[in-house]
């Protein structure tokens, strides 16, 4: 999604974030919009399963658009939420992480 795009979902962000993941046929589309607003702020369509790499990758992107504008503080959210991913993966085949 370019700048343009990013700059009008972002204008007035609300600073909630809900993070999706939708399946038709072969494809994934991971999707993050802004949860007041309902202005999807990030998309991706992906012709596989989402594996841990796809959803970091993701992550970051979404990451990086709101810290160029400022819009969120050092990060603790993503953060949080990256470890969680990371560790619900490793639990759900029953390791640790």
């Amino acid at each position: 999604m370019n700048g343009a795009f990013l700059d009008w979902a972002l204008e007035t962000f609300s600073g909630y974030v809900a993070a999706d993941e939708l399946y038709e046929g072969p494809y994934c589309v991971l999707s993050a919009v802004d949860n007041r607003q309902y202005k999807r702020i990030l998309y991706e369509v992906l012709d596989h399963d989402p594996n841990h790499d796809d959803i970091t990758a993701f992550l970051g992107r979404l990451k990086t658009a709101l810290d160029e504008r400022t819009l969120t503080p050092p990060s603790t959210l993503y953060l949080s939420c990256h470890q969680g991913t990371h560790a619900r993966g490793l639990e759900s085949r029953g390791e640790r992480a």
